[in-house]
């Protein structure tokens, strides 16, 4: 009973010690990240101190301070009906972004997309009420949810579109440029994604370790990678469009969890995996990741391959004239729990 007793003693002062800023004051973190790269953002927020490690940005700064710059813009979010990309889109409404909601189940797009109207209406009546009694909160943005000049007809369009079918992004690609007109395409955040696949999921006749698309590429990979590529292709004149095009992708610390490959250049190689790992395993999952990760990479070198083309031959970084058609940043990020 002694034992038993010393044994919860223990673990009791670890887990105190684990949730308190101790192990961020003596680096241990930062060194478990050297050794663990895919460690890197996992930690969790709570054991974080306010005063050890503030926010880099904040809720309050977005929409009192910075939302303004946004108002007006353009942008497309792929899986906006739900998580992360759900979030991402009610964010830019309430700043006044005009938004394309693209997803796989009309009903559902429709939903969040009137879920985001109501939320602004809310915005709009309270900064409306603002501006009439005289009282512009512009510069405290004391509140997360108040818009510094936000007031206005908000547009909010949905789409339908399965990424993993390469020609219903090509429909919706073509549609879109249409509905568009070609107005600049501010900010396109490719979200939407795939995670792992069971037994039951798999469509008959398939495999069983194996779904495929109707194109014959694993789903997972062709639902994260091929399909945003390939709407990338299509609406990447708009984007240079813009003044400051972005493009975000939403990758994740998976990346760190793939096959020996670690990224599949070719079907066979994609598929050859099949027989000996299933597809609830997530390193298919992860490899679709790193895959987001790499084209990042890759994307952001053939920019900057255009803009060195409209260098005014000073030879310095400096000297490079970003115009409107090449001032675009790509960037994957994943969604961690850690400020650092």
């Amino acid at each position: 009973m002694r034992i038993v007793s010393l044994f919860v003693l223990f673990i009791s002062i670890i887990i105190g010690v684990y949730f308190s800023p101790i192990p961020e004051r003596i680096g241990l973190y930062r060194l478990c990240a050297r050794m663990f790269p895919a460690s890197i953002g996992m930690t969790p927020l709570r054991m974080h101190s306010p005063m050890l490690t503030p926010w880099g940005y904040t809720f309050e700064e977005y929409y009192g301070r910075d939302c303004k710059s946004i108002q007006g813009q353009n942008a497309l979010v792929t899986g906006a009906n739900s998580g992360i990309g759900y979030q991402i889109a009610t964010a830019l409404a309430k700043c006044g972004v005009s938004l394309t909601l693209a997803c796989m189940n009309p009903e559902l797009c429709e939903r969040a997309a009137n879920e985001m109207k109501m939320s602004t209406k809310m915005i709009e009546s309270e900064a409306r009420s603002r501006y009439s009694n005289g009282n512009d909160r512009n510069e405290s943005g004391s509140s997360g949810t108040v818009i510094g000049d936000t007031v206005g007809t908000i547009t909010i369009n949905t789409m339908t579109v399965d990424l993993s079918s390469l020609t219903s992004v090509q429909e919706f690609s073509e549609a879109y440029l249409v509905k568009n007109g070609g107005i600049p395409l501010d900010m396109l955040f490719l979200n939407a994604g795939r995670a792992a696949i069971y037994g039951e999921q798999i469509p008959v006749g398939q495999k069983p370790n194996l779904a495929l698309s109707e194109d014959g590429i694993e789903i997972i990979f062709a639902t994260n990678y091929v399909g945003h590529h390939l709407i990338w292709k299509y609406l990447e004149p708009l984007v240079k469009k813009s003044e400051m095009g972005r493009v975000i992708l939403t990758a994740s610390a998976s990346s760190f969890i793939t096959f020996p490959h670690k990224v599949a250049t070719s079907l066979e190689e994609l598929h050859s995996t099949a027989d000996a790992i299933p597809q609830s395993d997530f390193k298919y999952y992860g490899q679709s990741k790193l895959a987001q990760i790499l084209w990042a990479k890759k994307v952001t070198r053939l920019l900057e391959s255009d803009v060195e083309g409209h260098s005014d031959g000073g030879g310095d970084s400096t000297s490079t004239v970003l115009t409107a058609s090449n001032s675009v940043y790509v960037n994957a990020a994943h969604q961690s729990w850690c400020r650092e």
